[in-house]
């Protein structure tokens, strides 16, 4: 038996009694080029965009980034992945937040890694994951992370650049200190910059 990641082998182990062999899930090439140049500088003056890579639907739990952002005015949110599956609220938010001009939703995308270089934040609110490739992406592009205390995400909570929200108030007051704080941000974004040649060989 094989797994993903070790969240997934714990789940096996503690659920059916397996033991699984973890090949965590691989990332594309053209996540590995270093752009780290092309990145928009990041001041207390300019937005903070923060990227978020997958389909909308309830695991997902897009809603809680579009949430925080609607009460942190210098917070702009880029949507890669399809709607067709999100929740009643998530609508609601997006309608806000597209109003404001702070919300550009673009679908399904082939240009993620371009994407995610001209963002400064990568957001993952998961309820659950197995092992995310995006958030491995995310990673390997040296973005800094923040991701929810949720199974099938632990497994990255300890990586350089990457911060743990636990609950609706950490994920304010974190996006709210990246906005805001620049050496904050700029000590996350360094963090993950200085990983992120090892995790380019990780996820090779």
């Amino acid at each position: 038996h094989v797994a993903p990641s070790w969240d997934v082998a714990d789940n096996e182990r503690k659920n059916w009694s397996l033991n699984c062999k973890v090949i965590e899930n691989w990332v594309a090439d053209e996540f590995s080029h270093d752009m780290h140049s092309d990145r928009r500088s990041i001041t207390a003056e300019t937005p903070l965009r923060v990227a978020m890579v997958g389909n909308c639907s309830d695991v997902k739990n897009h809603q809680m980034v579009l949430r925080s952002a609607l009460a942190l005015p210098r917070v702009v949110v880029v949507h890669v992945g399809g709607i067709l599956a999100a929740t009643q609220e998530e609508q609601v938010l997006v309608r806000q937040l597209e109003g404001q001009s702070r919300l550009e939703m673009l679908g399904a995308r082939t240009d993620v890694a371009a994407i995610l270089h001209g963002s400064q934040v990568f957001a993952m609110p998961s309820l659950h994951e197995g092992m995310p490739v995006a958030l491995a992406e995310a990673l390997c592009t040296g973005l800094p992370c923040l991701i929810s205390d949720a199974p099938g995400l632990h497994w990255a909570a300890s990586e350089p650049g990457v911060l743990v929200a636990r609950d609706a108030g950490d994920w304010i007051k974190l996006l709210g200190r990246l906005s805001q704080d620049e050496t904050f941000i700029w000590s996350s974004t360094s963090a993950a910059q200085a990983a992120s040649a090892r995790q380019r060989e990780r996820f090779s």
